[in-house]
């Protein structure tokens, strides 16, 4: 489980450099990365206080998956609404 925070927690971090670097410049697109970022990486670290037995990385994955999404969609928002 550790190594599913661990993917999660550099996915949430590698996306804020979208907007450290100007890739995107929609003030409402980079709140929106912002909020998700925290949002994945706090789940994520769910990951490491559930100590049961049973698999539950599916649903990390599937968080992940929706996460990137989102952020793909984003890129596509900030270039139609002018950013260059």
């Amino acid at each position: 489980q550790r190594i599913v925070f661990t993917w999660v927690a550099a996915t949430s971090v590698s996306s804020l450099f979208l907007f450290a670097g100007g890739t995107i410049r929609n003030p409402v697109l980079i709140v929106l990365i912002l909020a998700l970022s925290a949002w994945l990486f706090w789940n994520g670290a769910k990951l490491l206080k559930d100590r049961r037995d049973e698999f539950i990385c599916p649903s990390a994955f599937r968080r992940i998956n929706v996460y990137m999404f989102i952020v793909m969609v984003s890129l596509t928002l900030d270039r139609l609404w002018g950013g260059s």
